[in-house]
């Protein structure tokens, strides 16, 4: 590969970085996420998932008052609901971690549905707790979507 020198340090293409080979005068072209997977350069997207669900469920156990600052009251009973939840989400990435199978994706992304139903429910009953709630049917949802893609991937 063409490499450059910028303050004599040796500075790569935009194909180094991502791992693929790549001429650095086409260009990245029309190459895919799949494709790229297929190549071993990016993780696949069930790693992916269960990295995330685990870094999430970390924010929520170690930093629950910063997630409930911009969307509602920070009241003593939210904190702990977010460290059970921050729990559940650890133990859950460890249960996929575990057995990465079609089967568990699916059935955690239909826990997470259960969770944007109840959420929801929240939200139309406590016009209070209403933005975090919401916020936190938007959240269990795009879980259970990511559950569902991984699952029939």
């Amino acid at each position: 590969m063409n490499r450059g020198k910028v303050s004599d340090v040796a500075v790569g293409t935009v194909g180094d970085l991502a791992g693929a080979v790549v001429d650095p005068e086409a260009g990245l072209g029309n190459t895919g996420w799949r494709e790229m997977a297929d190549r071993g350069s990016w993780l696949p997207p069930r790693d992916v998932a269960i990295t995330a669900r685990l870094a999430w469920g970390g924010l929520l156990l170690l930093a629950p008052g910063a997630l409930l600052r911009p969307v509602g009251p920070i009241s003593t009973a939210a904190v702990v609901t977010l460290r059970v939840l921050g729990a559940r989400h650890v133990v859950q990435s460890a249960v996929t971690l575990w057995r990465p199978t079609r089967g568990v994706f699916a059935a955690g992304g239909v826990v997470d549905g259960l969770h944007c139903a109840t959420a929801l429910v929240l939200a139309a009953a406590d016009r209070r707790q209403r933005p975090a709630a919401l916020t936190d049917a938007a959240v269990a949802a795009t879980w259970a979507v990511v559950g569902v893609i991984v699952a029939t991937d």
